[in-house]
């Protein structure tokens, strides 16, 4: 069993490339196994803050702790709340954050794999 407690402490603030605006992390758990392994990480975006377009090499799921965000895909476009539940598929181009005016935090989990962040910009100005 794993219980973590004030994840807050484990935040740190993202150097990452995939991330556009001021963005905090912190890795909950992290299993390398391709067969049973996942990574989770909780993950705070500030307003107008989000990640570049990218390609998981497997589902994710995304759960919304707290604020107001984004999901966008090449088809679709969702405004995401605290309490929402999203699945994003394998080999979907998408991107996620907080919205122009409200923070957002989520919680991302994932298997270990391939992420592509190298990917087409698609329609990346609408916001």
């Amino acid at each position: 069993m794993l219980l973590l407690r004030d994840i807050w402490a484990r935040r740190r603030r993202s150097e990452g490339d995939w991330f556009e605006g001021v963005v905090h992390e912190a890795l909950v758990y992290d299993d390398p196994s391709p067969a049973t392994g996942s990574e989770i990480y909780v993950i705070w975006f500030e307003s107008a803050s989000r990640t570049i377009p990218h390609i998981h090499g497997s589902d994710q799921i995304l759960q919304v702790v707290e604020g107001e965000g984004l999901v966008v895909t090449k088809t679709e476009r969702q405004i995401i709340r605290a309490g929402d539940w999203t699945v994003i598929p394998a080999g979907t181009w998408h991107w996620h954050g907080g919205t122009q005016s409200s923070a957002m935090c989520h919680v991302s989990i994932y298997r270990p794999g391939r992420h592509d962040w190298d990917v087409g910009w698609g329609d990346w100005e609408r916001y």
